[in-house]
Formats: structure tokens, C-alpha cells, sequence
């Protein structure tokens, strides 16, 4: 009797291949992680899309132009960063099974060496999961996900506020981490202020929420990646605390530099950097980034996302059609198609319906859509729908439909001055002279102080998935040196809406607003 060839398909609802031992330990991680994971890697966007148009770009986060040797040879504190590995390839083994010929090999030799590919598979993929409940551990401590989820709102609302006819494109996870950093080289009333808003009580909190944000949100896999990265940039002439660059390198995974401040070289090797740990999807953002011979330290932060629709759009279905501005302007639109037969939404009776798009990973893009008689900044004035998204699939009544979705391809990004808004939100002494204190960082005479942080962040959608990044980098300086009858819903999105990435356990990633392409 004829053998019949093995066949593997990849599994679009789970973040990994899920064998009993990984459900297990998955399980485990679960129940500790509820509401939380997805949430540290939430990036808002509030996007006006006036300049929604392709730019420039890398498919992954190793593929910046500049390389590494552009910033290497500056490198004076390397990252242990722990060890994963690669996990094994569905195409890889249907290839290796594919190549086997069972005319030639006879029954016996075709059996055992397709079994030889499938050990070394398991094998493999045995090694990954052991790898990812390891680095995971017991996951992030509950008592972590309040507050992130009170960082994401009120750092959100105030960006919204602040930016409401803009393309916005912000990531809370990226500039938690990289406040978290700033925390370890403050003191005081000046590190007081900045755990306030993060919402925890002491530098232990700050460290260990850090380093359980990098683990849990680590994902890379073949077309599905989370990555985030931390780096600081040392004035070469300033001898800084060993103890203070070493609990950086240890509890945030960053990467240290020693530079000459205010050189070409060192602008180039920092914007490198951060192209090469976003994929370089914010190259002008980056671009635009100097030092100065008074600049004492920079400390940046980097989250990269990409993933795959689980049911991806078919592009013969485009259509090009109008949306509808949040002034009332009609513009011609290319939009993507696709009937879900069977799946989850939510209407409020106040007017709004949420509804999601699975990813290959597990993850998922929620959409916040008003009805065609209600307006998306009223929604946002009332702070509805950063709220709304959040608890989407948190004891909700997510009802069954027949979802018909025409969503717009875009591709948006924001370059956003973060120093008035975090002073809005009453992070104050980091930026005055005579308040700030730096001394975990050296002992000199000079005050050191706050003079530039930026956000600079990038979504895009297409027919084949989501790609995403943002950055943050924080300017520290010297102030004197140096089958059922379902009901059909029409997700149309050619009105002003909100979305949401969400990832491990219905946490956001990503989230934003649409009012104009």
C-alpha cells in the first residue's frame, strides 16, 4: 500500500504550535498574564491619514540600510540577551517531505527517512516552546496590568487631546520602557514623577515590570515578530556610575555607547540603531535626530511589529471608493474586502460597533466603527474608545454575525514632541534645571537636565498583514559644560473609525484613529 505524504498547515490561532507540553505551560502563563501582555506593547494612533501615501521602508528589523558596524565599534556595555532558538519552519518540512522520492526509496527507506524529518521537527519545535515557557516563566505579575492599563489611557487621551486633526501614530509599551530607563538614572522627586504616571511605587517595580515587558512580548517567528530593543548613548568624556550602566544593561536589555557627543559619526551611528531595531520604517524620523557637544546621555527605545492576516484580503476584490473625512470631505479610497462567515462583534446601544481581524500569530486588529450618525471625536471627547477596545473581549457581550468587512489600505506615521505632553501629565522636574536629579548617573558638579523626548511611530496595513514600529529617544543634557442563521454586519469602513492590534490574551499592540485619508 502507497504511504501517503505527510502534510503540516500552519495554525492561525495561536501564537505557537501547540503540543500538550506547550498548552500546559501556555495554560500556566495565561492565567497569570490576563489582560496584560498585549496591553505593554500598546501602541495608539490617532490618524487624521492627510499624508497616508507609501514611504519608505524595511520588511523586517534587520533590514535597515547602515549595518551594525556603523554603531558596533562604539559598543563599551554588551546585552546577554537570552537565548531562543530559531523556531522550526512549517515550509522547511513540507519541502524536506516534498523532496523525498517513494518510487525510488521503496516503502521501508521512504517511512523512515519521513519520520527522520518529523523527529527533527519535533525536536526542534520542542526546543522552542521549552525556550518560550522559560523566558516567559510565570509572566507578568497581575498586579502589573492595572496599571498599564491606566499608562495607555491617560497618556492616550492626552496625546488625542492634544492631536486630534493630526496623523498620530504612538506606542504606550515603547515609551513605558523607555521611562522605565529614565527612572533608573533619576532620583527623587524627579523619579517619583515619572512612577506616578507609570503606576508603580519603586525602582524594584520599575526594573522588574521592565525586564517582564521585553520577555513576554518577545515574538520572533517566521512572518510574525515583536521585538522591542533599548539602548543608551554615553558621553565619552563624562565618567559615568558603573553600578548605574550596569543595572541598565541587566534590567532593560540596553545596549551601551560610548560616543563623541555632537559628531557626525555618532548622529549616523545612533540613527543606524534605530533603523536597524525598526526595520527601517522610521528613517526620517530617525534622520532627524542630533546630538550636541552638551548632550550627556540618550537613551532610546525601539519596538518592531509585523504579522500576516490570518485570512488574507484577495486583491482582484479591491475596490476604489470614497471615505468620508471627519469634515465631511469625500476621498477616493482603495479598500479590501472579505466576508468573515462566522464571526465575533459587539454593538453598543450608545452607537458603535467593534468588531476584530485575526493574524497568523494569534494576534488580532480590533475596529472601532460609529454609526453613520454619530462622529468618532464625540466617541473620544467621552474617552470611549481607547476604553472600549481595551475591553472588547473582557466580560462584553461579543455576540455572533456575518462580518463583511471593506477596510483601507494606509500607511501612516507621526513624529511627536513628548516633552509638553509629559508635562501636561505632571512629569515636570526631569525638565528644570534646579529641580532635576540625575545623581544615579555621575557625580559632577553641573545639573543635568531633560531637553528634547521624542515618539516617532509607523502603521501600515495591506492585503498580506500589518507592519508597525515606533521609537523613543529621551535627551539628557548639561545646563553648563557639555452554520447557524446569523445576523450580516457590515464593517464598511469608509467613515471615520478606530482600531486596535491586540495580541497574546486580547491585549492592544497597536490602536488608533481614522478621520481622513
Amino acid at each position: 500500500m502507497r504511504i501517503e505524504k505527510y502534510s503540516i498547515s500552519p495554525i492561525c490561532k495561536s501564537p505557537y504550535t501547540k503540543s500538550k507540553k506547550w498548552e500546559k505551560g501556555l495554560k500556566r502563563i495565561k492565567m497569570k498574564i490576563k489582560k496584560m501582555l498585549s496591553l505593554l506593547l500598546a501602541g495608539v494612533m490617532m490618524l487624521s491619514m492627510v499624508a497616508c501615501g507609501a514611504q519608505g521602508g524595511g520588511s523586517g528589523a534587520d533590514s535597515a540600510a547602515g549595518g551594525t558596524e556603523t554603531y558596533e565599534r562604539y559598543e563599551v556595555a554588551k546585552v546577554k540577551l537570552p537565548e531562543i532558538p530559531e523556531k522550526p519552519s512549517y515550509a522547511d518540512v513540507e519541502n524536506a517531505l516534498a523532496a523525498l522520492d517513494y518510487d525510488k526509496l521503496g516503502e521501508t527507506k521512504y517511512t523512515a527517512e519521513s519520520n527522520k524529518i518529523m523527529d527533527d521537527y519535533a525536536k526542534k519545535q520542542s526546543a522552542y516552546e521549552d525556550a518560550m515557557v522559560a523566558l516567559r516563566g510565570d509572566g507578568v505579575d497581575p498586579q502589573f496590568g492595572g496599571p498599564m492599563y491606566g499608562f495607555t489611557q491617560n497618556t492616550a487621551n492626552t496625546i488625542f487631546g492634544e492631536m486630534a486633526d493630526k496623523n498620530v501614530a504612538y506606542s504606550p509599551a515603547n515609551l513605558y520602557m523607555a521611562l522605565c530607563m529614565l527612572c533608573e538614572v533619576t532620583d527623587g522627586e524627579s523619579r517619583a514623577q515619572i512612577m506616578n504616571l507609570l503606576g508603580l511605587n519603586n525602582i524594584e517595580e520599575v526594573r522588574a515590570s521592565a525586564g517582564q515587558l521585553w520577555r513576554n512580548l518577545y515574538l520572533s517567528e517566521e512572518g510574525s515578530k515583536t521585538l522591542l530593543a533599548n539602548s543608551m548613548w554615553l558621553n565619552e568624556n563624562i565618567n559615568f556610575k558603573e553600578e548605574t550602566i550596569k543595572k541598565l544593561a541587566e534590567n532593560y536589555y540596553a545596549s551601551g555607547f560610548s560616543v563623541p557627543m555632537g559628531e557626525k559619526e555618532t548622529d549616523e551611528a545612533l540613527r543606524a540603531w534605530i533603523n536597524e531595531n525598526t526595520g527601517g520604517l522610521l528613517k526620517d524620523a530617525a534622520d532627524s535626530l542630533e546630538t550636541d557637544p552638551m548632550t550627556v546621555l540618550a537613551l532610546v527605545s525601539t519596538i518592531y511589529f509585523k504579522d500576516g492576516w490570518c485570512h488574507r484580503f484577495e486583491p482582484s476584490l479591491n475596490t476604489t471608493d470614497d471615505f468620508t473625512s471627519a469634515d465631511g470631505k469625500k476621498a477616493q479610497t482603495e479598500f479590501m474586502h472579505y466576508t468573515e462567515n462566522h464571526g465575533g462583534y459587539f454593538h453598543s446601544d450608545e452607537g458603535y460597533t467593534i468588531a476584530e481581524l485575526p493574524m497568523e500569530s494569534g494576534l488580532s486588529m480590533r475596529f472601532f466603527l460609529p454609526d453613520e450618525d454619530k462622529t468618532l471625536a464625540a466617541f473620544q471627547d467621552k474617552n470611549y474608545v481607547i476604553g472600549s477596545l481595551l475591553s472588547y473581549d473582557a466580560g462584553i457581550a461579543i455576540k455572533a454575525g456575518k462580518i463583511k468587512w471593506s477596510v483601507p489600505k494606509f500607511d501612516v506615521q507621526s513624529d511627536i514632541d513628548m516633552k509638553g505632553l509629559l508635562y501636561q501629565m505632571n512629569i515636570r522636574d526631569i525638565f528644570d534645571k534646579e529641580s532635576a536629579n540625575f545623581s544615579p548617573l555621575a557625580e559632577l558638579d553641573e545639573k543635568f537636565v531633560v531637553t528634547d523626548i521624542k515618539h516617532a511611530g509607523r502603521v501600515k496595513i495591506d492585503e498580506e498583514g500589518c507592519e508597525a514600529a515606533a521609537f523613543t529617544s529621551i535627551m539628557v543634557e548639561a545646563t553648563s559644560m557639555m452554520p447557524q442563521d446569523l445576523p450580516v454586519i457590515e464593517m464598511n469602513l469608509n467613515r471615520p473609525f478606530a482600531f486596535m492590534i491586540t495580541g497574546t490574551d486580547g491585549m492592544p499592540l497597536f490602536t488608533g484613529m481614522v478621520n481622513q485619508i
